[in-house]
């Protein structure tokens, strides 16, 4: 499997973070809004991610998606140049590490959270690459 890291190159205006096998993960822009946005008005995406009863208008994309938290790296994940899903990583803090069971403090943890938001991309492996990706 082949990763490209792009940790400062620019296509368009757009941030990539990398690209491998198709996928690629880019920095959160305002543009992808609504994607968000219809992605977390879908009741099945939303029976995975956040509840079904938990749809998302456009204030709550902006309060959920779009604060100055410089910990956590939010990203927009494309299948082919097509938005598919969304992918946000955070280090995590020595108390919460032991709280998992890594107390080898000498490694650097992540925490992530992904969601496929385009249903047709379901079952084909697509979420597996990423995060094969992102820890290859």
């Amino acid at each position: 499997m082949k990763t490209t890291i792009q940790n400062k190159s620019k296509v368009g205006s757009s941030m990539i973070l990398y690209e491998s096998n198709g996928i690629t993960v880019r920095k959160l822009e305002i543009k992808d809004q609504k994607h968000l946005v219809s992605w977390l008005n879908d009741p099945l995406v939303l029976t995975y991610y956040e509840g079904r009863d938990r749809p998302h208008d456009l204030e709550m994309i902006k309060e959920n998606f779009y604060t100055n938290d410089e910990e956590e790296k939010r990203c927009l994940i494309e299948y082919n140049h097509k938005p598919i899903g969304y992918i946000q990583f955070y280090l995590i803090d020595e108390e919460t590490s032991k709280k998992f069971g890594y107390y080898d403090l000498n490694e650097t943890i992540y925490g992530t959270d992904q969601f496929i938001g385009e249903t047709k991309y379901w079952n084909q492996e697509i979420a597996k690459q990423l995060m094969k990706s992102m820890i290859g």
